[in-house]
């Protein structure tokens, strides 16, 4: 699976705080987020050392009880923040709370004029800042517990929420792959009472799929019993399934088809040919052929399809923008 792009283990998720919400809306306008104590310039940051910076902040800001967690947070944010970083800040009350990445390549100073700050109380006037894409907004009455835990009781300015990766990335992801494994979100859309027996049986049905056609593929082999299984039964609800990167995204695959999605299985160069390029080509292949051989298999594919219908399952985005692509670079 060399082919699918992956998120990097280096890729860091934080968790912000806002001013109790001050400054979210500020954050969210205009693209950035940004740290306190003014006076610690980032030119002090990376020319001092540890302890010349703490005296620094006890100079500047004599009331500071902990020095020592000011003085970390200062680090973090100048020294350890990178682009393309996962940043998670939160509004009044933890009600409210937006996702991100970090979008500039440094960390930066812009000058504040006093009069900004005056004319409006929810101007934030932090000078050390990154930029940020804005990704989504989430309520957190939305969220699965894991997640608005996290939102309540991490009340740090910054909070390593690395612990909570893939909770954080799979409110923007429905599809993706790390290193050594993957995750994918199949959403329910219907809004009225969700029927339990269309519900579960969409989870079961895939995976009863996935694994007759492991069965059936040259190319890939697993064991759907490796997938691990978060199940939200709210409505609109979600089924999450976990486990090694070829699983997830035959998987995957397999909702594709089932929604209506095309398999284009003549690729060119542009994912970098040779080995990639046949891999895809002919794991598209065998995939079209599965899902088109109904004489091979029951039709337990024809009753997952009346299931993803009825409880209006959508395709994983990421997932139709791989296939997409692929679809368009080879009709190029």
């Amino acid at each position: 699976m060399d082919f699918l792009p992956k998120i990097p283990e280096s890729k860091n998720y934080w968790l912000v705080r806002t001013n109790q919400g001050k400054y979210y809306n500020d954050y969210n306008r205009n693209s950035f987020i940004g740290i306190g104590w003014n006076d610690i310039t980032l030119d002090d940051m990376n020319s001092e050392n540890e302890d010349d910076i703490k005296l620094l902040i006890k100079e500047f800001y004599p009331k500071t009880a902990k020095i020592g967690r000011v003085y970390n947070q200062l680090r973090i944010f100048s020294k350890v923040f990178k682009k393309n970083d996962m940043i998670v800040i939160t509004g009044p009350s933890s009600n409210s709370f937006l996702i991100g990445e970090i979008h500039s390549d440094n960390v930066y100073s812009t000058e504040i004029e006093q009069e900004e700050t005056e004319q409006d109380n929810a101007f934030c006037p932090y000078e050390k800042r990154w930029d940020v894409k804005w990704l989504k907004e989430l309520h957190k009455w939305d969220v699965e517990m894991p997640m608005f835990k996290l939102l309540q009781h991490a009340q740090h300015t910054i909070t390593d929420a690395n612990s909570y990766k893939d909770v954080i990335q799979s409110l923007v992801s429905d599809f993706y792959a790390r290193e050594d494994y993957g995750q994918i979100t199949i959403r329910v859309k219907k809004e009225e009472e969700i029927p339990s027996l269309e519900f579960f049986s969409v989870g079961k049905e895939l995976l009863e799929l996935a694994q007759e056609f492991s069965d059936f593929s040259e190319m890939v082999r697993f064991d759907v019993r490796e997938l691990t299984t978060r199940v939200n039964v709210n409505s609109p609800g979600n089924i999450k399934f976990k486990g090694s990167v070829k699983a997830i995204f035959i998987v995957g695959l397999i909702l594709v088809g089932l929604n209506g999605g095309k398999f284009n299985v003549d690729l060119p160069n542009f994912m970098g040919g040779g080995q990639m390029e046949t891999e895809m080509n002919g794991l598209l292949s065998e995939m079209s052929n599965f899902l088109n051989d109904h004489n091979s298999r029951s039709n337990s594919d024809l009753i997952l399809q009346q299931y993803l219908k009825d409880l209006e399952v959508e395709t994983p985005e990421e997932l139709s923008e791989i296939l997409n692509s692929v679809s368009h670079k080879s009709n190029e």
